[in-house]
């Protein structure tokens, strides 16, 4: 929550969000979608902003209508992808705000007859367990949980003992996880 005064432990959702972009333009896309989560939230607003990053770090214009507001549930990404589908124009890759969306965006791709990733690329975000067994796996931003329930429970423990805080914010490490969703494997095997 912005602007409240008690230690947090995050990662960059910017910087995270911005590797995964630039991982669908490395592969070759330029014309990359977002389906964000509800934007009144910092982090779909911070996701957001990674995504608007990367495509103006690689040149690439920010085009609005390639960028639908979801609400981090499969059928949101399922709505979201049919609306970008029914693009003249529509995107060749997609990068959603979370793996849950992510499954809803692969599931109106694969009901539209388009193969993930032959047709289109996507990449999720959290690394939930769904993302490994999905089909196809989904390439996702891994958060690293546990480590950050552990760093805010020590943080919480601190608190009680009446330890004084000097430190607001934790910024832990993430990882780019490369699954077959993306395409990354076809195009390195070619």
């Amino acid at each position: 929550l912005e602007g409240i005064a008690i230690p947090t432990v995050t990662i960059d959702n910017v910087s995270s969000a911005r590797t995964a972009t630039e991982h669908l333009i490395k592969l070759g896309h330029s014309r990359v979608a977002h389906i964000t989560g509800p934007l009144h939230l910092l982090v779909s607003q911070d996701r957001l902003k990674g995504y608007r990053q990367a495509l103006l770090q690689n040149n690439l214009d920010v085009d609005n209508i390639l960028i639908q507001e979801g609400d981090f549930t499969h059928e949101s990404g399922y709505n979201q992808m049919t609306k970008l589908l029914a693009l003249e124009h529509p995107p060749t890759a997609v990068f959603s705000a979370n793996d849950e969306m992510a499954t809803g965006v692969i599931k109106a791709a694969k009901d539209y007859g388009l193969s993930v990733p032959e047709d289109l690329a996507v990449v999720g975000f959290d690394n939930i367990k769904l993302s490994a067994i999905y089909d196809p796996g989904i390439t996702t931003i891994a958060q690293p949980m546990f480590e950050m329930g552990k760093k805010a429970m020590e943080l919480l423990i601190q608190q009680i003992n009446g330890v004084e805080m000097t430190k607001r914010q934790y910024v832990l490490q993430n990882d780019l996880i490369i699954r077959d969703s993306c395409g990354a494997k076809l195009f390195n095997n070619s």
